[in-house]
């Protein structure tokens, strides 16, 4: 492969079109042609000319894959990371320990005066209210419950 082709996209490449810009390269390069290094530059992969320079020597870990499991979902057999990726994006799952927790609603503060005003405000309104309007209301808070 020649440097004029790292700076063109895979051929039949049908992603994202992305470019980044790589450590000892004037131009950018596409994203499949690199990885990151562990020190935060881009740099091409050994498979396209480069070397593993971005890679210090304790970095590397390698990582089990699943061991095979039933889905409990729709009963398909998982045996791979990939296969499990899928299966979590196809049926729009969450695994265990990856959830998006909602940032914590802040603590009202509630003011003592405010809350009984607001109170006797209510109970006014409702004193205020005929007696057919009051029996409707309540009805339909009966039919609720």
């Amino acid at each position: 492969m020649s440097e004029f082709d790292l700076y063109e996209f895979p051929e039949g490449h049908s992603g994202r079109k992305t470019y980044v810009s790589v450590k000892g390269h004037s131009r950018s390069i596409p994203k499949p042609y690199t990885y990151r290094g562990v020190d935060g530059h881009n740099y091409v992969l050994p498979e396209y000319g480069g070397t593993w320079d971005g890679i210090a020597n304790n970095a590397t870990m390698i990582m089990r894959d699943v061991q095979e499991f039933t889905s409990p979902v729709d009963g398909s057999t998982i045996s791979s990371r990939s296969i499990l990726r899928d299966h979590i994006r196809r049926h729009d799952l969450i695994e265990v320990g990856n959830e998006r927790l909602k940032s914590p609603r802040p603590e009202i503060q509630s003011n003592p005066r405010e809350t009984a005003q607001a109170i006797y405000h209510h109970l006014d309104t409702v004193r205020r209210m005929p007696e057919r309007e009051y029996r409707d209301r309540v009805a339909q808070l009966e039919t609720r419950n």
